[in-house]
């Protein structure tokens, strides 16, 4: 699945994306989850330990903390751009949303 979202930045697509994803193994009934990201930024965003400088991205981190509360547990693993199954380079210049689903995973 995959849907353009505008313009914006590489962090501006990774946030929507995690969203959406996590919005998507809700509705499949996870109740743990593990967050794969290549943005090291946006990790440490979302930890605490950086913080966020672009206004617009704040409501984005706060809705994927409110999200990511719907879990019994959950975690965020850093991977390196290389390993990730899905590099978009159309992220630039438009947001690109692109969800895979095992769904033979419960």
């Amino acid at each position: 699945m995959s849907s353009f979202l505008g313009h914006g930045t590489n962090n501006t697509a990774e946030y929507y994306a995690a969203i959406a994803g996590l919005r998507r193994a809700i509705e499949h009934g996870q109740d743990e989850i593990e967050l794969r990201m290549d943005s090291q930024l946006m990790i440490k965003q979302l930890t605490g330990e950086f913080q966020i400088k672009k206004a617009e991205l704040k409501p984005l981190r706060n809705e994927l903390l409110t999200l990511l509360g719907q879990y019994k547990k959950w975690s965020v693993t850093h991977i390196r751009r290389q390993q990730n199954s899905f590099h978009n380079p159309r992220s630039k210049p438009s947001l690109y949303v692109s969800l895979e689903w095992d769904h033979g995973t419960t």
